[in-house]
């Protein structure tokens, strides 16, 4: 549930972009990283408890 929240927060301050596609790949890697450090850290918790 969080994950799909996470990911609209984050695209909401993009919706006019003027350098889309260019735009768009750099956020995309970007989320890429969050998401895979968020899902890290959560894996962490998780195994912790």
């Amino acid at each position: 549930m969080f994950c799909h929240g996470h990911t609209c927060l984050l695209n909401a301050p993009y919706p006019n972009c003027r350098s889309k596609n260019r735009g768009k790949q750099n956020f995309e890697r970007l989320h890429y990283g969050l998401l895979t450090l968020f899902l890290d850290d959560y894996r962490a918790l998780y195994l912790r408890s």
